[in-house]
């Protein structure tokens, strides 16, 4: 039994069902209230959470216009952690705006610090200075991280800051830095006092090869990723694209599991590296003033990548724009992100642009950047491939190898009857087959043998699949097109002992409005479900 709780999968809903952010009394201790000049500054005690006989006391501080009166909106900030006492100078200027600055401390106990969270023994692993694997590793669940605890914090504060005289509480935005980005997911999904919430670049809490199974499990719990499908308020990301970190590439992760994507912004400075222009800052304060105003931020702009004879074209959708742009890093310049950029032109309401590429040159990431005049918005990022891979087709050859079996090293499953497999077979798991992990069929043919072979897919009229199964079971396909576009199919497999073939012509695949696939052109990924476990010899195009 001590088992299954240690490796037991908590969903973001199991992990916050039995929190109530009211419940506990705060015993708010106002320590502290100066004024400077034209600003008022109060440093403030509340307890956050019991832990039996001892409670977490944590440190907040606000920062409000003096000539300011009544209720007013208010940004809660929550720091990166930094071991120093925060700077909040770069969202100073919401206060010249009548807003409430607010900031929690979740650090704990760091030298140099006058002031600061206290923590009980028990939950010693929360302060930074001594968290140590803490950050990363916990036992039995998600209730045991510095993550949890303190997003504990950051919604318990929203809770004090709301009984503030001075406070709107319809009206607090929460805002994040570094590991403050984790903190925001995590309140802006499951706490709906928030109006809006912003991240600027982004802490990376992530599975790791290697780490033991109780570590997926709490992961799943906690990470920006499980968050992201249930946030249903205005979210805006900004960043930059050639950070040293890999915040850029995280938030691209994020940003795949937001389901109300009419409401989640982003805006990335091409090629920048350190902290925020000028541009990205205004973009923030456009937003956070039209959330305050219940008013919509932008339209986000959706990107479509067509192949028309060789030429890639670029199209922009969005209106009220004053103007358009494209950026892309592709070959081996989209490892050093050195992004190029093609301003569209305008035509019946479309933004277009051609890419000036030759195929099968492959384009890493590619998105569409809109400017409404004080602020940009980008669109959702695109992993694109050109249609036509490789060489021509021969009149009478139509087969392209999309998996071969010996090019892996799985172990092989075991089964009654060995002397129906080959040497070769593999085993399948649930996710891209046949790419083996590689993000477009261009670089999963890197891996054939014999790459002579490879046709254009345009001549292709089905997929054949040469699998082994002892058990009858549904097969689901799905392809991905250039531009987002999918297709699916689904086709149920016999179970034998021995080898048998499924051939799924084009016209089984159906998209979203019933209509078949007339073509294999712009498939750049195929996406297997209901195999895993059995084994495979190859998959064909023919």
């Amino acid at each position: 039994m001590e088992s299954e709780k240690i490796y037991k999968f908590m969903t973001p809903v199991e992990v916050w069902k039995n929190f109530d952010p009211v419940a506990e009394p705060l015993e708010e201790e106002r320590i502290r209230t100066k004024v400077e000049g034209d600003l008022t500054y109060e440093t403030i005690y509340f307890t956050a959470k019991s832990v039996g006989e001892k409670k977490v006391r944590v440190l907040v501080r606000t920062c409000r216009s003096t000539k300011a009166k009544g209720k007013k909106p208010t940004l809660l900030v929550a720091m990166p952690c930094l071991k120093k006492e925060p700077d909040l100078s770069l969202f100073k200027s919401v206060l010249d705006e009548g807003y409430v600055l607010a900031t929690f401390d979740y650090e704990g106990k760091v030298d140099g610090k006058l002031r600061y969270t206290l923590y009980p023994q028990e939950l010693s692993y929360c302060n930074v200075e001594t968290a140590g694997e803490a950050f990363y590793h916990a036992e039995p669940s998600a209730h045991h991280t510095t993550w949890y605890n303190w997003t504990v914090i950051a919604r318990r504060t929203i809770t004090l800051i709301s009984t503030l005289e001075y406070v709107d509480s319809d009206k607090i935005v929460m805002i994040g830095e570094g590991e403050g980005c984790a903190l925001t997911w995590q309140v802006a999904a499951m706490d709906t006092r928030l109006k809006g919430a912003c991240t600027i670049f982004g802490y990376n809490l992530e599975y790791r090869d290697g780490d033991p199974e109780e570590r997926d499990c709490w992961v799943s719990g906690v990470d920006m990723r499980s968050y992201a499908s249930y946030v249903n308020i205005p979210f805006l990301h900004i960043g930059a694209t050639n950070k040293v970190d890999d915040s850029f590439d995280t938030l691209l992760k994020v940003a795949e599991n937001v389901k109300n994507k009419e409401d989640f912004y982003t805006d990335f400075a091409f090629g920048y590296e350190y902290g925020l222009s000028n541009r990205q800052m205004k973009a923030f304060y456009t937003f956070l003033d039209k959330v305050f105003e219940g008013e919509k931020f932008a339209e986000t702009p959706v990107l479509d990548v067509v192949a028309n004879e060789g030429e890639l074209c670029a199209k922009v959708l969005v209106e009220n724009a004053k103007h358009a742009e494209v950026w892309y890093a592709y070959g081996s310049e989209a490892e050093k992100r050195l992004w190029k950029k093609v301003d569209c032109t305008k035509k019946n309401g479309v933004y277009t642009a051609k890419i000036d590429l030759s195929v099968p040159d492959e384009i890493l990431r590619i998105f569409g950047r809109v400017s409404y005049g004080k602020y940009s918005v980008c669109s959702s990022s695109k992993v694109v491939v050109p249609a036509t891979i490789g060489i021509k087709c021969l009149e009478k050859r139509r087969t392209k190898v999309l998996y071969d079996s010996a090019l892996d090293n799985n172990e092989l499953l075991p089964v009654s009857i060995s002397n129906v497999m080959p040497d070769d077979a593999v085993t399948v798991e649930e996710g891209a087959v046949g790419l083996k992990g590689a993000t477009s069929l261009l670089e999963g043919l890197a891996y054939v043998k014999n790459p002579e072979t490879i046709v254009d897919f345009k001549t292709a009229e089905s997929l054949q699949i040469e699998y082994y199964c002892m058990d009858e079971r549904n097969l689901v396909v799905k392809l991905y097109m250039i531009g987002g576009k999918t297709y699916t199919t689904e086709v149920a497999l016999s179970g034998a002992e021995g080898w048998q073939r499924v051939l799924l012509a084009t016209s089984v695949f159906k998209d979203e409005s019933y209509k078949k696939m007339l073509s294999w052109d712009g498939v750049w990924k195929i996406e297997i479900l209901g195999l895993k476990g059995a084994l495979i010899n190859k998959m064909l195009v023919i």
